[in-house]
């Protein structure tokens, strides 16, 4: 169809609005100090270690600093912040020491 209203000259009355940026949905994870376990609570990290294997395989271990006695690492990334709270809870219901695990958010992938 061509004539009048319909060719390319045509101007739009409605110009489209840009697509919006989506922004990521929030990950959360788990703060373990494992030197604080290693000194202050022996028994956790007795407890601990077959669980970090299962999680280190999962890849769901992220180190952020090592050290001889231990390493300071991120569990995650748990979609649901009850789920990170829950490892949390966990950890402190085994004898871990309120300062050696925290829930915080999962570091997104610019900022690494």
């Amino acid at each position: 169809m061509s004539g009048p209203g319909f060719g390319a000259n045509q101007l739009a009355l409605f110009a489209p609005k840009p697509p919006r940026s989506l922004k990521a949905p929030t990950a959360w994870a788990v703060e373990l100090n494992e030197i604080h376990l290693a000194f202050y609570a022996p028994d956790t990290v007795t407890w601990w270690q077959p669980y970090r294997v299962r999680f280190e395989r999962s890849g769901k271990v992220r180190i952020l600093h090592a050290t001889i006695p231990g390493e300071v690492i991120l569990i995650g990334p748990y979609d649901d912040r009850n789920d990170a709270e829950f490892l949390r809870d966990r950890l402190l219901a085994e004898g871990a020491p309120k300062t050696s695990a925290k829930v915080c958010r999962w570091p997104s992938e610019e900022a690494s």
